[in-house]
């Protein structure tokens, strides 16, 4: 039943996408195209435009009017790319064409092309790009405006309206999911293909078929998404795929999304060699079957009655695919018996972070066939991208009895922070402006926390510079402050240590002031703030330059009265608070100049 659905609502999604209704209306004398479906979900090809996977080259890049338009390559895709991974609604190009696009067919063509170039496989540097963002993208409109032609080259606005089958914020759910998934799985002390079978496993028992989609696929587009799996709980086979296609990639395994016109399964690299595996069929009637789990291409079609695992054309008829991918596909089905295989051998490493030392870091491998330990003879290890922070790399290779490979990945964190400091005119009344030096490691960014009554709480994350304004405080209180930096890897961030806990405290409250005066004598009145005391100043000149005589007051006081002056002079002057904490002084700004003639 499962099966036969499958290939109805492929066929009513393909139909229902003719009536989604335009985005926005563009103007007459820009050319733009109605809107095209996803043509991966359509079986079909847009136009001339080839779906095989692409050789990407570098752009050209060309300036005019401030802005830089590439030509077709890697910088261009990779901005397209970004935008579909964000589920960004909008997403303007700056195209740089060598031939005019001058009508809706050309458009099409080209728009079909820099969407399968954009999540072409070869351009994959995250767990969400590649074909993640190419199965969930419903289909787009587009529109292209010419802004100049110079020099052989055409400077275009190339904008694409993309429909998806989640949003923004659904994949931050998805988001929550995974990590928590990644964080209770310890996958030191595990095999590979125990690995891969927990994520099976969890995508099976995380979701169920969504037979809704049946009557109403539309409405239950979700279905179609990571989202509508991990999240909703309930998916067709496009979101197992994508569910399954994330958690592997998150765990440093390769992975595809294969499809026929009606299905999608995926295919997985295991010991050097790739299996098929589908979560749809082996989410059997709320039990979890392994019939479709790291097979053959032979065995996935033995029960495949209706022919919904013949892979589309562009698999393997394309020289990237079958170099990468097709002539590594196992004749046979996987053999998680032959504890001879490296996949089958349990790994262990001491930590799953580490910390960033400028150096390489090299943690120690220990692998398990069974109840044997197997020695420095048994298996070779090398080591990947682990001077940085981010994921580094634990790669083994099976010796003498043993044969294939595997891997664990480990986090390297950013080191300690320094200490924060006060930034040059960083006191404020209400807010502090702190300042801190980049650390030598790679960091995405720092979060910083500032102590409250109930604890330690986070009060601004920062990213692409030094400095942080800390507002909304209260005037004249000390404040504790501490930071750390983050390291974003896939969307997860993995936090150094904290910096030792600074200090610092803002001004007191400036006082507002109003002057009396009678016989020789001026009255300095101010409404009660919370201070240490009060620091007034009276002057002859305006600028208090010269002359200056500086009187002080209790932080009870609200007044001061100034006596033994000059009749018919005018006297100049300003108050400003102050407290004292754990011996250093803070003063407010001074008060606003207030002038009054003697009597």
């Amino acid at each position: 039943m499962k099966r036969t659905i499958c290939t109805l609502l492929s066929l009513i999604l393909i139909m229902i996408a003719i009536y989604i209704p335009n985005l926005s209306v563009f103007a007459s004398d820009e050319i733009k195209t109605d809107f095209i479906k996803n043509p991966y979900y359509a079986n079909r090809e847009v136009a001339t435009g080839s779906l095989e996977e692409y050789t990407v080259e570098e752009s050209t890049t060309r300036t005019y009017n401030g802005k830089t338009y590439c030509s077709r390559g890697k910088k261009l895709y990779n901005t397209l790319a970004s935008g579909l991974e964000k589920r960004s609604q909008k997403v303007t190009l700056y195209y740089l064409a060598t031939a005019p696009i001058n009508s809706k067919f050309k458009l099409s063509n080209l728009t079909g092309e820099l969407f399968s170039e954009a999540t072409d496989d070869s351009l994959s540097v995250s767990c969400t790009d590649g074909d993640y963002i190419r199965w969930s993208t419903l289909g787009w409109e587009s529109e292209i405006k010419r802004d100049n032609m110079a020099g052989g080259y055409y400077y275009c606005t190339l904008t694409f309206y993309a429909s998806y089958y989640d949003t923004a914020a659904q994949e931050k759910q998805v988001d929550s999911v995974v990590n928590e998934f990644l964080n209770s799985t310890n996958t030191s002390g595990m095999s590979d293909y125990q690995i891969l079978k927990k994520v099976h496993d969890f995508v099976c028992n995380r979701t169920t078929y969504c037979y809704d989609a049946v009557d109403d696929p539309y409405g239950n587009i979700y279905a179609y998404s990571a989202y509508g799996a991990l999240a909703k709980g309930s998916c067709v086979c496009q979101g197992y795929s994508l569910a399954f296609y994330r958690l592997c990639k998150e765990l440093g395994y390769s992975v595809r999304i294969i499809t026929s016109a009606p299905h999608a399964w995926n295919l997985v690299g295991l010991n050097g060699k790739y299996y098929y595996v589908d979560t749809t069929w082996d989410d059997e009637n709320d039990k979890i079957k392994y019939k479709f789990f790291l097979v053959s291409y032979s065995d996935l079609r033995k029960e495949d009655i209706i022919n919904e695992h013949i892979p589309e054309e562009k698999y393997y008829d394309g020289e990237y695919y079958n170099e990468t991918y097709g002539e590594k596909i196992d004749a046979e089905s996987y053999d998680n018996s032959d504890l001879t295989l490296l996949s089958n051998c349990t790994v262990s490493i001491p930590n799953s972070r580490y910390t960033y030392t400028g150096g390489a870091i090299k943690p120690q491998a220990t692998v398990k066939s069974g109840d044997k330990a197997l020695t420095a003879d048994d298996f070779t290890v090398k080591y990947s991208s682990n001077t940085k922070t981010g994921y580094g790399k634990v790669n083994i290779t099976g010796v003498g009895g043993y044969s294939g490979t595997s891997h664990r990945l480990f986090a390297i964190i950013p080191a300690k922070m320094g200490n924060l400091s006060l930034a040059s005119s960083g006191r404020g009344v209400n807010s502090l402006t702190l300042k801190w030096t980049a650390p030598a490691s790679g960091v995405t960014g720092y979060s910083v926390e500032c102590y409250r009554s109930s604890g330690w709480k986070v009060v601004a994350f920062v990213t692409g510079k030094t400095t942080a304004v800390i507002s909304s405080l209260s005037a004249g209180l000390p404040y504790k402050f501490r930071i750390r930096a983050y390291k974003s890897i896939s969307k997860r961030n993995f936090y150094g240590a904290y910096s030792n806990v600074f200090t610092s405290c803002t001004k007191p409250q400036k006082p507002a002031v109003t002057l009396k005066t009678r016989s020789k004598t001026v009255v300095a009145n101010w409404k009660k703030i919370s201070a240490g005391g009060f620091e007034i100043q009276r002057c002859t000149k305006n600028n208090f330059s010269a002359n200056v005589q500086t009187y002080k007051v209790k932080g009870t006081s609200t007044q001061k009265t100034i006596k033994n002056l000059k009749s018919k002079t005018v006297y100049y002057i300003r108050v400003r608070s102050y407290k004292v904490i754990n011996g250093t002084t803070y003063y407010s700004p001074w008060s606003a100049v207030k002038s009054i003639k003697c009597k």
